[in-house]
């Protein structure tokens, strides 16, 4: 008896992104990885297509990260990770092992929070013997609480702490290792909160200790991200509803800092600087200062700033440098790309893209590709926006080109109906509760066939 099989793959998926801040992460792989609707979708910037679609929550999802790979040293700013993290409405976060195979991908579910996961962040590196792999995962939530969970090496993940904030709660957390502590590299926890503060806790081998809060920011803080450079300073950039970024520098004291002696007459006036803020690491004897200290900010949004993002080390060989740029996204429909002049010493608003005029509020969030030469938007509508730069020139200072590029899209409301082109495969019609139609062409060029959005037929229907 002859038996056929059929083989299914998936050819084309179109899916609008979560109207959430913190819902779309680009890996150093180069792989973009957003939430859509209760799913995660898993696109490749450079095939131009979607690879896969992460099911496994229940509710909407509201944020998604790749975990940062940190290997020891400062040899190298840090490696590609495969491991995705996604929090959602159904009170759970789950971490998903992306396989380079089109296979089912290994799913750990984390449950603890009794609210909405609203912001998440994730960190692997060795511990201080070098003898194991650890991974700890950062998850916030609307029911007030910051959630730790723990794994060491593949095991299981343990949820071993519950930072609680009371009536307030955390908008946005992240994770970065603290270097310069001898064989020691300790995890430093920031959170993001509605008190307008930020504030700063240090891993002890089994908890986060709160060691510091700063104020500044007059309204809530919507997002923070942390960056190394080559030279051991932790660079720190938080974003608020007060329209405004401020950039903190976190570096490790000299051991002589707080012999404070009299300034002789003759002596010259010292350098005029922000207060430094201090903090203690007690992870080996004696402890270690670190001093967090104001370095800019920057004003040039005129609305919320919801996300900032540095961008990504340059490497060179075996060397790599952090450069001093970075990208904030805000609800006035722009997205500003900031870089310090070194010769003045300020920081200066570069390139500014976006939309302009229309009745669409702004961009929930922005981020830098793996090589710095692309800055992915994603606005209230759930689309997605794409600007690659043409031309760079730090060295003479010339002027940057950013162009439009074709970016996946979808709705972002239920799909009602869709509908073939009659006798022709090559044309999909869909129509959406997001009042919406929208047609779907396969797009031929050169040796390479993908499936795009084409055209809207109809923009401003009915439900």
């Amino acid at each position: 008896v002859f038996m056929a099989f059929a083989t299914a793959s998936l050819e084309y998926l179109s899916a609008g992104c979560n109207r959430s801040p913190g819902s779309v992460s680009w890996g150093c792989n180069g792989v973009v990885a957003y939430g859509s609707s209760s799913n995660v979708v898993v696109y490749s910037h450079k095939d131009k297509r979607v690879i896969r679609s992460l099911s496994g929550h229940k509710g909407r999802v509201n944020c998604v990260r790749w975990v940062k790979d940190a290997p020891r040293g400062l040899a190298r700013a840090g490696r590609c990770s495969q491991t995705l993290v996604s929090g959602s409405a159904d009170k759970t976060a789950i971490v998903w092992r992306i396989s380079d195979e089109d296979r089912d991908n290994s799913v750990t579910r984390l449950e603890g929070h009794t609210g909405a996961l609203t912001a998440l962040s994730g960190l692997s590196f060795n511990s201080n013997e070098g003898s194991q792999r650890e991974t700890l995962i950062a998850t916030a939530s609307t029911d007030s609480s910051v959630q730790i969970w723990w794994q060491v090496n593949s095991g299981e993940f343990h949820a071993i702490q519950a930072i609680r904030y009371g009536r307030g709660f955390a908008l946005s957390v992240d994770l970065i290792l603290l270097r310069d502590l001898g064989p020691a590299e300790v995890p430093l926890l920031v959170c993001g909160c509605d008190d307008s503060k930020l504030h700063f806790f240090v891993w002890n081998g089994k908890e986060f200790n709160e060691v510091l809060a700063l104020g500044g920011h007059r309204d809530w803080i919507r997002d923070v991200d942390m960056t190394l450079t080559a030279n051991g300073l932790i660079m720190l950039a938080s974003c608020s509803q007060d329209a405004s970024i401020r950039l903190w520098s976190i570096t490790k004291c000299s051991p002589d800092h707080d012999n404070r002696e009299v300034r002789a007459e003759h002596e010259p006036l010292p350098e005029l600087k922000t207060k430094q803020n201090m903090f203690a690491v007690s992870i080996s004897s004696p402890s270690v200062s670190y001093s967090v200290q104001l370095e800019s900010v920057l004003l040039g949004h005129e609305d919320w700033v919801y996300s900032v993002c540095w961008h990504p080390p340059v490497f060179e060989g075996d060397t790599w440098h952090q450069p001093m740029c970075l990208l904030s996204a805000s609800m006035d429909k722009t997205m500003i790309i900031w870089r310090l002049d070194e010769s003045a010493g300020i920081w200066i608003d570069r390139v500014r893209v976006g939309d302009v005029g229309g009745n669409t509020l702004g961009f929930y969030g922005a981020v830098f590709s793996s090589d710095g030469k692309s800055i992915l938007g994603h606005d209230y509508q759930g689309a997605l926006h794409l600007w690659t730069m043409r031309q760079l020139d730090l060295k003479y200072q010339e002027e940057e080109s950013w162009e439009r590029e074709v970016v996946i899209s979808g709705h972002f409301g239920l799909v009602q109906s869709i509908s073939w082109a009659a006798g022709n495969a090559n044309y999909l019609l869909s129509t959406s509760q997001d009042q919406t139609t929208r047609l779907h062409a396969l797009w031929k060029r050169d040796d390479i066939v993908t499936w795009h959005e084409v055209a809207r037929p109809q923009i401003h229907g009915y439900d």
